[in-house]
């Protein structure tokens, strides 16, 4: 059995709405959660233009589960309505808020959790041409 924390205080660094689940586990090993977000994760101004653009894309490569979360609002239903779009994750947790989305991951590396281990893949060393 592990000591737990034993009252020692963990600044937890994570964004307000994303920190309550390591608070919540830190809280359950004898700890004390500091909440002290140091970033907001807001999405980027886009353009008609550049959604549009991207829906012709061969691939959509996602690097976070906000990443997901962003997309989905800015492209509506638009993603599961692109055939031609692959998908791809820089790993499981981003797979899975894609596929919780009702899309189909093309590419998502098994071990190394990156965009390294995405570039890595056998699906994208092909790229020559593609979008």
């Amino acid at each position: 059995m592990t000591p737990g924390l034993r009252g020692a205080t963990v600044l937890v660094t994570r964004p307000a709405g994303q920190a309550e689940a390591l608070c919540r586990l830190i809280t359950q090993a004898d700890g004390r959660a500091l909440r002290f977000p140091t970033i907001e994760i807001q999405p980027a101004g886009v353009d008609d233009a550049t959604l549009e653009n991207a829906l012709a894309c061969d691939w959509l490569i996602f690097t976070s589960s906000n990443a997901v979360d962003f997309a989905l609002r800015a492209f509506g239903g638009k993603m599961a309505e692109s055939p031609a779009v692959k998908f791809a994750a820089v790993g499981q947790a981003t797979a899975a808020a894609l596929r919780n989305a009702g899309l189909q991951v093309a590419c998502v590396p098994e071990t190394d959790f990156s965009s390294e281990g995405l570039l890595a893949q056998a699906a994208m060393q092909q790229v020559a041409g593609r979008r």
